[in-house]
């Protein structure tokens, strides 16, 4: 008996189960299945599942909002700076430090002075250390009117100071492609209340492995099972890590138990880890 997954509160004008002997798998594909009599209705509230769904979307919310705001506030000191007034001074490079490690950088130790204060800064240069002056060289220096401390030579990639053309860029690309890139974590919370908000119950299904593949985006399995006319179809769950029907081969039989509704998102429930999964599922070219 599944008591993993407070009952359901079916949605207005949600399609409800009718209790047949069918699933509805894929928005084409609806599979002859059994009911079960030992399983409870699927739950929501207090579950495991909506407990790790949760922790998953909210994950990835403040992984938005940290890439957002740190990009927000690379772009606005990258303007401040861009947009300040500055004064042009000559310095003495007194130490180069190759800070190469998947790219060219380097750094500066120079001594400058302003008002006649003798000072010392660190430039750092997104460049070849050998491309830039040498200890002793002088350098030419540029120094923020707000901040005698602030420097850069002029001329060079600075790597101390925020590009804001690029990160205001990145600012308007970056985050929708992180949600983007992590849709189905940032939506799975929603679409499984939904589906299970819509009445749909358990059901069982048996299916032969037809074929199993792995890539870098991750593992999918194809299933056939009988239509409500004797055919056979074919459908095909996909996951990223664990296996939501367990370890199988190809031409394995298989009874899998599950909840769906015509969305890519189903329920099943594995009984030799004793947990519901959630699984998605298409419907193969």
């Amino acid at each position: 008996m599944v008591r993993e997954t407070v009952t359901n509160v079916p949605s207005q004008g949600a399609e409800r189960d009718s209790g047949g002997a069918w699933v509805q798998i894929t928005h084409e594909t609806r599979l002859r299945a059994t009911i079960p009599t030992d399983f409870e209705p699927p739950m929501w509230e207090g579950s495991r599942l909506r407990r790790k769904l949760l922790l998953r979307r909210t994950a990835v919310i403040l992984l938005i909002a940290v890439v957002t705001a740190w990009l927000g506030w690379a772009a606005i000191v990258g303007t401040i700076h861009a947009t300040g007034s500055y004064t042009t001074t000559d310095g003495i490079v007194t130490a180069q430090t190759d800070t190469t490690a998947r790219y060219p950088g380097c750094q500066l130790d120079v001594d400058y002075s302003v008002d006649a204060n003798q000072l010392h800064g660190v430039v750092k240069v997104n460049a070849d250390c050998s491309t830039l002056p040498k200890a002793g060289s002088p350098a030419t220096l540029n120094v923020a009117t707000a901040d005698p401390r602030d420097i850069w030579i002029e001329g060079v990639n600075d790597a101390n100071h925020p590009n804001p053309v690029v990160f205001g860029l990145l600012l308007l690309a970056l985050p929708p492609v992180v949600a983007f890139a992590l849709w189905n974590k940032l939506t799975d919370y929603g679409r499984v209340r939904k589906l299970i908000a819509s009445g749909a119950q358990w059901r069982q299904v048996g299916a032969t492995v037809a074929s199993k593949d792995a890539n870098r985006a991750g593992f999918s399995i194809t299933l056939e099972a009988e239509d409500l006319s004797g055919k056979l179809c074919s459908f095909t769950v996909i996951y990223r890590y664990s296996s939501p029907i367990g370890p199988v081969r190809v031409g394995d039989r298989v009874e899998l138990t599950l909840v769906a509704n015509k969305q890519l998102q189903v329920l099943v429930w594995r009984p030799d880890r004793n947990r519901v999964y959630l699984a998605y599922v298409i419907q193969p070219l």
